[in-house]
């Protein structure tokens, strides 16, 4: 049976974070060595987490001292209250090419259960795409690296929205996922797609869901809401508020982005052709 989590939380969003977070606070403010070796231990240094032996060469420490130090973290990790989001993000499937080993470390050192290894590519899926469906799915990685995991529902309506194709018939779920797999994106066991590794955030895309993640606004808000996040006034009021991908239109006078959906089947609900009268081909 696990013990309680009744440790002190930290501030951290993501395992790479929390992980830095609590290996200082482990060590001490006076040991950063330490907490540098056991960071590195569990592959967010900069590095894919090595042996046993090669870490504890790299910091000229002993194999079973540098056990002992993993233990104590271990200890303090499973005490920690975690938010469900960390519990998701430590325990989901590894994509393809991520630093599986220190994933299941980083899971280990805070007590839950520790994430499957990547799928292997489907063979009659992947490579099956066609040549004019992978920019849509393009569209979907950027969404997905912006805004985090999302199902292929989600997905089609923001590929939709995107004005590059309002003028042409929406993606089917089927070659929409082809495109996905051809491009290196990984589903998780809940059906939440993930980007392939590396795929860049666009800065305007992360200044937005900085600016208005988890809150609902108004057009006028949404509106400031894009200027802020670098888009021209005149752009942003026209069409960047109708067309871009991150942005769902959840009511009257209601604006939303991807992801934080008031319940789990608004976007299910919502999937319908959202082109003006006019069409401009221009993605946001």
């Amino acid at each position: 049976m696990r013990g309680v989590r009744d440790g002190l939380p930290l501030p951290g969003t993501t395992p790479a974070q929390v992980l830095s977070q609590l290996a200082h606070r482990v060590s001490g403010p006076l040991r950063t060595e330490r907490a540098r070796t056991l960071m590195d231990y569990h592959g967010v240094g900069g590095e894919p987490a090595g042996t046993v032996a090669q870490v504890a060469a790299r910091h000229a420490v002993s194999g079973r001292t540098l056990s002992n130090w993993v233990a104590a973290l271990r200890a303090a990790g499973s005490r920690l209250p975690l938010s469900a989001e960390l519990i998701t993000q430590m325990t989901r499937r590894s994509a393809e090419g991520e630093d599986h080993l220190g994933r299941v470390r980083t899971s280990k050192a805070f007590g839950v259960p520790p994430p499957a290894r990547p799928s292997p590519p489907h063979p009659s899926r992947v490579g099956s795409a066609t040549t004019a469906d992978r920019p849509a799915a393009a569209i979907a990685c950027r969404v997905l690296a912006a805004a985090g995991p999302q199902p292929l529902t989600i997905l089609r309506t923001a590929v939709l929205r995107a004005r590059r194709f309002r003028d042409r018939r929406p993606l089917t779920g089927s070659q929409l996922t082809d495109a996905l797999l051809a491009l290196g994106a990984t589903v998780d066991a809940d059906g939440r797609w993930h980007p392939p590794p590396g795929t860049p955030v666009p800065p305007r895309y992360r200044n937005l869901v900085t600016v208005a993640a988890g809150r609902e606004l108004t057009r006028t808000e949404m509106v400031a809401a894009l200027v802020d996040a670098g888009y021209g006034a005149a752009f942003a009021e026209d069409r960047c508020i109708r067309n871009h991908p991150l942005i769902r239109h959840v009511g009257r006078d209601s604006y939303r982005l991807v992801g934080n959906a008031r319940r789990p089947d608004d976007d299910d609900r919502s999937f319908r052709d959202p082109r003006p009268p006019e069409a401009d081909r221009r993605e946001p």
